[in-house]
């Protein structure tokens, strides 16, 4: 088992959920980039995994900030089961080595 593609895959996961979460709080607003194509930007960035960390960290905190401006409804339980399910899809993505829509199909 490749563990930097594990964690590139749990990461990934992770990250998908967060900004899925984030553009449903902002009713979709073109600010919000597509979460599939996030995920997958991280997932390949396979080489480089401290790249893809720093672009990962740097995607959630421009997306926090931007929720923080709007003053999102913050909820607990929905946003730990949105990175429940995140970690799951990762683990799907990373470990099992399924792709995206499939790991989410599973996930969900």
């Amino acid at each position: 088992m490749d563990w930097v593609q594990v964690g590139l895959g749990i990461l990934a996961g992770i990250v998908y959920s967060l900004v899925g979460w984030l553009r449903n709080k902002l009713r979709y607003e073109d600010e919000v980039p597509d979460p599939e194509k996030v995920a997958d930007s991280i997932i390949h960035l396979r080489e480089e995994p401290k790249k893809a960390k720093l672009m990962a960290e740097a995607i959630v905190m421009d997306l926090l900030e931007e929720a923080w401006e709007i003053k999102a409804k913050f909820n607990l339980r929905e946003f730990l089961t949105t990175v429940a399910q995140g970690l799951v899809i990762g683990i799907f993505m990373g470990g099992l080595g399924l792709p995206l829509d499939v790991s989410v199909s599973l996930a969900t």
